[in-house]
């Protein structure tokens, strides 16, 4: 980590030599090793892709006065270095506020984000991996399609002008896998885990076995208003480009939310009494906690929607000194989310000014979650394991149509049969407030940030 924290600081120490009154130097090295296995016959299975994708550079943010300037680099030569600082000049223009900074303060502990055998694996191992996932599903006698696994090590550090270092080292592994029984049936089933362990190979095949074989002989699903129980997987494609960028402080400042003026704001219902919704970036272990944000700020625990009201916004360093607060709420991300930081196409997240995004949304309950479908009432509806096409629903309005992949009717809260690929339409807003009880146990799935939430049933969506 030490080679990444004396690249930040000599970027900043460059920035004041060349005048700048206060500068931030976000440094980010996350190589991705990535297989790809597809069938071979017999049984077997042949290695299509196997490369490292590598994600290396510094994104420098710097102020002269009230004029601030972005600008990024892959390359941390010092050459390198003092050309960004050039450019970051060049492109500074007025901004209010001017460039908020962490200040130093108690180093954030550390929620279990790294595995040492996630760290020391090499691409035959990852390729190992993906051959246990396909067997497995295998010897659960469906057929593979083909079979992904990746492993990423992602080092990051943080130095600004205002005596802030902070640096971490965090890991991730997934596999999926794409099957089709003998009578038809196709899943698709992934999963994402901080280590080897908890990925649980084998369980991912298995899984992605039973869905195909339990999506044989679909039938036309029945159209009209149903129950419809979406399960944490259908519930991440639709939240993540719903409420999750909504609850983000900027873009209520920019009307690009529901929340904003005119729409909801702290205090009011914007949900079923049944939903209590916390972003947590401090859960030990989980696929979307960090030691801090991407602008040094550590990660906490915020309260967004309490009994279905909501009662805060997520914020960055930005949004929280344009409204005055005494802190972020530490969500800042430097992902595409952001905003563009100069004049130069960036080649990584390092390349953005921070947008704002939930660390992880973990939905509970000031009521009882329930065990099961049966428990919690249901009767006659629709079960969704996923969803496509949630990826253009704008989160100012919220309207969405998307087609469910492996759904089942339901009859007396059981799977009574496979229904072919549907469409579900409605407002994620108003879904939201439709939302009866919560049902099974809690996933912990990822995407632009994680959810860990039971499955919700929510009343009278349209299906067609």
């Amino acid at each position: 980590m030490q080679d990444l924290v004396e690249r930040a600081e000599q970027a900043v120490e460059l920035a004041r030599r060349a005048g700048a009154d206060g500068a931030e130097a976000f440094v980010l090295d996350a190589p991705e090793d990535a297989v790809l296995l597809e069938p071979s016959g017999a049984g077997e299975f042949a290695l299509r892709t196997a490369n490292t994708v590598l994600h290396r550079g510094l994104g420098l943010a710097a102020r002269w006065g009230r004029r601030v300037g972005f600008a990024s680099t892959t390359d941390l030569s010092s050459p390198a270095l003092a050309e960004v600082v050039n450019d970051c000049r060049r492109a500074a223009l007025p901004d209010d506020p001017a460039l908020p900074l962490v200040s130093a303060g108690d180093a954030p502990e550390a929620p279990g984000l790294a595995d040492k055998r996630v760290l020391e694996m090499n691409l035959p191992e990852i390729v190992g991996v993906a051959m246990t996932v396909g067997a497995e599903a295998r010897e659960a006698g469906v057929g593979v399609l083909g079979v992904v696994a990746t492993a990423t090590c992602r080092r990051v550090a943080i130095v600004n002008s205002a005596g802030l270092v902070r640096s971490s080292l965090d890991t991730r592994i997934s596999a999926g896998l794409y099957a089709m029984s003998r009578g038809g049936g196709f899943a698709m089933w992934s999963r994402t885990s901080r280590s080897l362990a908890g990925l649980l190979a084998l369980a991912v095949g298995r899984k992605a076995a039973a869905l195909a074989r339990s999506s044989d002989d679909a039938r036309d699903v029945v159209p009209g208003l149903q129950t419809v129980v979406l399960r944490p997987d259908a519930l991440l494609s639709l939240l993540a480009t719903s409420l999750g960028p909504a609850l983000g402080a900027d873009r209520v400042a920019e009307g690009t939310s529901l929340f904003a003026a005119g729409g909801a704001s702290p205090g009011d219902g914007v949900a079923s009494a049944i939903l209590d919704i916390t972003d947590d970036a401090t859960r030990p272990g989980s696929t979307g906690s960090y030691l801090f944000d991407a602008e040094g700020t550590a990660g906490q625990a915020t309260p967004v929607i309490r009994a279905g009201r909501l009662v805060s916004l997520l914020h960055n360093n930005y949004s929280a000194a344009s409204l005055g607060l005494r802190r972020s709420t530490g969500n800042a991300s430097r992902d595409r989310s952001g905003r563009m930081s100069t004049f130069v196409e960036p080649s990584g997240p390092f390349g953005y000014r921070p947008g704002i995004l939930p660390s992880s949304l973990v939905v509970t309950s000031p009521g009882p979650t329930f065990p099961d479908l049966p428990a919690a009432g249901v009767d006659r509806g629709l079960l969704v394991q996923d969803v496509m096409g949630a990826f253009v629903i704008d989160p100012a309005v919220g309207d969405f149509s998307v087609t469910t992949t492996n759904a089942w009717a339901l009859e007396r809260g059981r799977p009574a049969y496979p229904v072919k690929r549907a469409m579900l339409s409605g407002n994620m807003y108003s879904l939201l407030k439709q939302v009866l009880a919560l049902a099974e146990e809690p996933e912990d799935v990822v995407g632009p940030f994680s959810l860990v939430s039971p499955s919700w049933v929510v009343a009278d969506l349209v299906v067609v």
